[in-house]
């Protein structure tokens, strides 16, 4: 079990959490931040931060998709059913 926010932050509650739900707990923290790290670096950002990254590595991935369809337009080729 993974725990973010701001309570799990709180003093034991790993314990608490491993005791009550009977699994391995550990608590998330930002990983790999560049600027602003000694503010983000606490579980209360965990979701957040997660939830940027994906959204951008989500939106490169759309992007050069975007952009190989062009070029494959533009040279003449298909586009199979999967957008490529």
């Amino acid at each position: 079990m993974v725990l973010t926010g701001g309570c799990s932050a709180l003093p034991g509650i790993r314990a608490v959490a491993t005791s009550v739900l009977g699994v391995p707990v550990r608590i998330a923290r930002p990983e790999n931040l560049i600027g602003m790290v000694d503010r983000l670096d606490s579980p209360a950002y965990a979701t957040s931060v997660g939830l940027l990254r994906w959204a951008l590595l989500f939106s490169e991935v759309t992007a050069s998709g975007s952009r190989r369809k062009k070029i494959i337009q533009k040279q003449g080729g298909g586009v199979n059913s999967s957008g490529l």
